[in-house]
């Protein structure tokens, strides 16, 4: 059985192995909280992708094939304030429910229903059997 929950959180990450776009059955992936982390792998793969956690990391843009993760639902950004470029497909994630952004940049660039941001504990929904 491929995994389907990958958590990284609370490392002291600065890459990944390009390989881990290779998960294909990933569901969700967080590397909140790695602080040092500048990159990420490949995405185009992850098509069964529904939570990524971005949130505190030192990524300087988000990779264009973020924008077609056909079923990505909840996307964590917070206190990524040095990201300077957000891809304009990113209005493209029809599956996008929710959004926790790094800033209001995201709401004007994106056009789907995004909720504003909550204040509420980190959490990775669980993978469903």
């Amino acid at each position: 059985m491929c995994c389907q929950v990958f958590d990284l959180s609370n490392n002291k990450l600065q890459d990944l192995p390009a390989e881990m776009g290779y998960l294909a059955r990933l569901r969700s992936f967080s590397v909140n909280e790695n602080s040092n982390l500048k990159s990420l792998f490949p995405l185009e793969q992850l098509s069964q992708l529904q939570y990524m956690g971005l949130r505190n990391t030192l990524l300087d843009e988000l990779p264009e094939d973020l924008c077609t993760l056909p079923s990505i639902v909840e996307l964590d950004l917070r206190n990524n304030l040095q990201i300077g470029r957000i891809p304009p497909e990113i209005g493209r994630l029809t599956t996008l429910r929710r959004s926790i952004p790094l800033s209001r940049r995201l709401f004007t660039l994106a056009r789907t229903d995004i909720d504003a941001p909550h204040t509420h504990a980190s959490r990775t929904p669980h993978a469903q059997a």
